[in-house]
């Protein structure tokens, strides 16, 4: 499937595997089941919006069979999104949208908006052009792309692509909409655009207002997340430099645009490990210091690890904690999420394993729940508080998922039922 094909890349091949991890049982957890329409990769994104009130699922290979994206409350029960969503947006019959959606209020008017990232919004761009485009609020009922009230192309050689977010990270106290640069193919990652907020719905190729790029080829921007790492009142950007396998700790305020790089994880020797392929901002370690964690799912034959490093003044990085997964081809730290799942004062830490589609035999996806707080040092994935597996196909579920205190939402984009996001609730271990 097209939403994979980030997947696809060398391995080395493995030994016999490592016995996988006994799924336990969720103690005292209630379910919730999203459906849609099976293959139409359903569940590519899930993503809360600021409030917590809504969550935006996207189906990035609908084409205009089915909605690409949902916005659905987090409050929904069992059934199907079709059913359960508040809005949906369908795009154009030949194009794909959803490679990330984000729900907040960008215009500041009170009323929640949608940008939905995707290949062509509209018949007026290229094919190869990747664009934003903004549904203004209040969002309600079937939209469509005539709906949109702006699109954003990028320009002649470059577009907007892979990774929105929304955050106040110029430092002026409104939110500002980040989005990663490409070129038009793709084949290079090499910047962040800030369009400073409020935002409005602009005409295609609107320019953004300031941009953190790098000299160096070294596919900065191939995933991102904005969060509060030191004393300012702004987010900073955790950045993927996929090509050099860094992870980039950014200032993003303008005056600090040009320098881009102010601290720098990186993991020698891992090539192939895909570092940055889930990023998370927390206190799991509870260290009184920001924590950053980072997911590389291709570490070790594919079996995957995570590892967290406190942050310190001059966002500087310093390693504290590791968890790692033995099981190949599991793909462990492909996504997470952190909060505090089981209301007991402390955040905990939740690592998705959907299963290696390309190099590995067929298998369920998990999700490792790790209650916090976790101790500084190595550690091993089968020490998580409970290891979930919802069903006996590949159906990659824990490929994407979200989460607030109380409340986690994890995707199986792969599951032959059309079984497609969970919903847990009052989590227990």
């Amino acid at each position: 499937m097209s939403w994979l094909a980030g997947w696809l890349l060398a391995c080395v091949p493995s030994d016999a595997p490592a016995p996988a991890p006994t799924p336990s049982e969720p103690l005292q957890t209630s379910t919730s089941v999203w459906t849609a329409p099976p293959g139409l990769g359903t569940g590519q994104v899930v993503r809360l919006q600021r409030g917590g009130a809504t969550v935006a699922v996207s189906a990035l290979d609908a084409f205009g069979a089915a909605p690409s994206v949902y916005v659905v409350p987090v409050s929904a029960a069992s059934g199907s999104l079709d059913d359960l969503a508040t809005a949906t947006f369908t795009n154009h019959p030949t194009t794909q949208a959803g490679f990330d959606v984000v729900v907040a209020d960008l215009d500041a008017d009170g009323a929640d908006d949608a940008l939905v990232l995707g290949s062509l919004v509209t018949d007026l761009l290229s094919e190869n052009t990747s664009v934003m485009g903004m549904l203004a609020g209040p969002l309600e009922g079937a939209l469509s792309a005539e709906d949109l009230v702006g699109a954003w192309g990028g320009g002649t050689t470059r577009s907007y692509a892979r990774r929105l977010s929304v955050a106040d990270v110029s430092g002026d106290g409104v939110d500002d909409l980040v989005v990663t640069i490409a070129a038009l193919d793709f084949s290079e990652l090499n910047g962040i655009a800030v369009f400073e907020g409020p935002v409005t719905g602009l005409p295609i190729d609107g320019p953004h207002d300031y941009e953190i790029s790098t000299d160096a080829e070294v596919g900065y921007g191939a995933n991102f997340l904005t969060a509060q790492l030191d004393d300012d009142p702004e987010h900073e950007l955790i950045v993927q430099a996929a090509t050099s396998q860094e992870v980039w700790l950014t200032d993003a305020r303008r005056a600090d645009a040009d320098s881009g790089r102010i601290g720098v994880l990186l993991q020698e020797g891992w090539d192939f490990a895909y570092l940055g392929r889930s990023l998370g901002s927390g206190r799991v370690v509870q260290t009184d210091l920001p924590e950053v964690w980072l997911g590389a799912n291709g570490y070790g034959e594919r079996a995957g690890r995570v590892d967290a490093h406190v942050v310190r003044e001059g966002l500087v990085g310093t390693w504290v904690a590791s968890i790692e997964s033995h099981e190949p081809h599991g793909l462990f730290g492909t996504s997470m999420c952190l909060a505090d799942l089981n209301h007991d004062g402390h955040q905990d830490l939740v690592v998705g394993a959907p299963g290696d589609p390309y190099f590995g035999e067929p298998r369920p996806g998990r999700i490792y729940v790790f209650g916090g707080p976790v101790a500084e040092g190595e550690h091993d994935a089968s020490e998580a508080s409970q290891i979930l597996q919802m069903s006996e196909a590949a159906d990659s579920f824990g490929y994407a998922m979200a989460c607030q205190d109380g409340q986690l939402f994890v995707t199986a984009p792969d599951d032959p039922d059309g079984k497609h996001v969970y919903v847990f609730e009052g989590m227990r271990w």
